[in-house]
């Protein structure tokens, strides 16, 4: 019977839950509707928009029906938006209305028990919050999971409540100018049901440093939320326009939740917004990343007698695979090796039918290890009754082969190099130039070279001398390289660290790419950075984008005198 598989789509959902501030926005059921400064109308459509009378119990009415049991799929519940706009709100709630992870838990609960951790992101490292300590993210067979992360068996919600109190407390915030309990990291609650995971996922929020008043400790946590936060943006911008490299891997987060994300379980975005418009355009960032990801389509590929899989969280304690896979390798290596030693007891074979003395042209007598387990396999084959005759045609092809060698001018034997034995049957030597090929062979480069420079193509002439050099190095020809080097070394615009600043925060792609060590990708990067309503206050936040050495790089144009 032939296996039938269907490749379901599944949407990511996005729903919108606004905070009543002013009246900039247009609320309908599926779309908010803004009216520019100009007149012009923005609009933006959404699964459902709920408005500022609403409730938390209104939004888990529509995610309800995705849980209930058995679990199709794993679930992600995505809060996101700026600083104060009511994610924390949204997911953990108070007493008088209880957030959408004690919602889900209460019907989950209703059923059964289930398993339960609590992640923490911040700063760019993972922690556990059931033990305070770093997690290191793996990679097993497609499935990225964290190594040894902590887990609790949950059976009523009075028991996760106080679960609950302690992690909160671990996890970090801080008062700012716009919050008096700011979110300082990203929280991830992940249930465990039957195998099928659940992501509620709490995200710190988007801050503009001048209106929050951070600094010191609070700059770099805010650096590092931004950025998570432009990778989550990049990963959506790159999935929707169909481009070949999804950047995951650029951060923690969107590399935990990648299967969300363009994967193939359910994700459901819950972007929440202040119904304000400002300066920044934050709330606008906030509703174009949201309807944005409603065009992503995730899908699962279904096989019609596929066995339910392991509980992923049995994959998060993978010591055990770990240890498989290595035992794994051993055994290959193991058998790589019988593979040779058997080959060597067929050539022993073959010599033994064709000359009394084969150790002359085999040269195993120079190798007694190699002898010694020669002579064990062809012992132990014979003992066993396991050897099978090779055919008369390839007997015949051994001995004439044997014969041609000893017929040659040169009597010396054959030999293997000892250090190979179970790599190969032949030695492999280091070859050396002889002095008349080396002469040819730096001929052959100069000429080569010189004609790269009669054309002024600099560096291609500089490469082959390089190469010249490697093999016939000589002051003259240092020299030479130095000179070329010189010339191909482009000259480096100076700015001063101001009018660096300008030409970032103003967006161009074509004055950007004018700073030294940024090309067409990298400019398009800051273009991004700066249209998703970011501005760099300082050279140094250039590292939320690049790293140190892109960085560096880059500030060479920086007139410091």
């Amino acid at each position: 019977m032939e296996e039938q598989t269907e490749n379901k789509e599944m949407p990511v959902k996005s729903f919108v839950r606004v905070k009543a501030h002013s009246s900039d926005f247009e609320i309908e059921e599926n779309t908010i509707k803004i009216c520019n400064v100009s007149n012009s109308h923005s609009v933006f459509y959404f699964d459902k928009v709920f408005g500022p009378h609403s409730t938390t119990e209104n939004i888990f009415a529509e995610l309800e029906q995705a849980f209930e049991l058995p679990l199709e799929h794993n679930i992600t519940i995505l809060a996101y938006g700026q600083t104060g706009s009511g994610k924390t709100y949204t997911m953990k709630g108070t007493e008088e209305s209880p957030g959408l992870v004690l919602q889900i838990l209460q019907k989950l609960l209703l059923k059964q028990q289930v398993q339960i951790s609590f992640i923490e992101i911040y700063n760019e490292k993972i922690l556990d919050l059931c033990d305070s300590a770093e997690k290191n993210l793996r990679e097993c067979n497609g499935t990225v999971f964290l190594q040894d992360l902590t887990t609790k068996t949950i059976q009523d919600i009075e028991e996760f409540s106080r679960l609950n109190d302690v992690i909160v407390r671990n996890r970090k915030t801080a008062e700012t100018n716009l919050n008096k309990c700011s979110s300082r990291s990203h929280l991830i609650v992940r249930i465990d049901v039957d195998g099928k995971v659940i992501n509620l996922v709490d995200l710190a929020g988007s801050e503009n440093n001048r209106k929050t008043g951070n600094q010191g400790s609070r700059m770099v946590e805010s650096s590092n939320i931004n950025k998570s936060l432009f990778v989550l943006n990049k990963v959506v911008n790159v999935i929707v326009n169909k481009e070949s490299r999804i950047p995951y891997r650029d951060s923690k987060l969107t590399r935990l939740l990648q299967e969300s994300i363009g994967g193939s379980g359910l994700c459901y975005i819950i972007a929440t917004v202040i119904d304000q418009i400002d300066e920044n355009g934050e709330a606008l960032n906030t509703l174009s990343f949201a309807s944005k990801s409603k065009k992503i389509v995730n899908h699962k590929s279904v096989r019609s007698h596929e066995k339910r899989m392991h509980s992923v969280f049995d994959r998060l304690h993978a010591n055990k695979k770990i240890e498989d896979l290595k035992k794994t390798e051993l055994d290959k290596s193991k058998r790589n090796e019988e593979l040779v030693v058997n080959r060597h007891v067929r050539r022993l074979q073959v010599c033994k039918k064709s000359h009394e003395d084969e150790k002359d042209f085999i040269g195993v007598a120079d190798n007694p290890k190699l002898e010694m387990q020669a002579e064990s396999g062809v012992n132990k084959i014979i003992n066993q009754n396991k050897i099978v005759p090779e055919s008369e045609s390839v007997q015949n092809k051994g001995i004439k082969t044997l014969e041609t060698r000893k017929s040659r001018k040169s009597k010396k034997p054959i030999r293997f190099d000892s250090s190979s034995s179970f790599r190969g049957l032949i030695s492999t030597q280091n070859i050396e130039m002889t002095p008349i090929t080396k002469k040819k062979s730096t001929e052959c480069f100069a000429a080569k070279a010189r004609e790269f420079e009669s054309v002024n193509d600099y560096k291609s002439a500089l490469e082959t001398y390089k190469t010249i050099f490697k093999f016939a190095p000589s002051e003259a020809l240092a020299d030479k390289i130095k000179a070329l080097q010189k010339i191909t070394k482009k000259a480096i615009q100076k700015f001063s660290s101001a009018k660096i600043l300008g030409i970032l925060n103003s967006g161009s792609f074509i004055d950007i790419k004018k700073l030294n060590g940024i090309g067409d990708k990298r400019a398009q990067m800051i273009v991004d950075f700066i249209s998703g309503g970011n501005f760099f206050e300082c050279l140094d936040d250039l590292k939320l984008l690049f790293n140190e050495k892109v960085v560096k790089n880059i500030l060479e144009c920086a007139d410091v005198s």
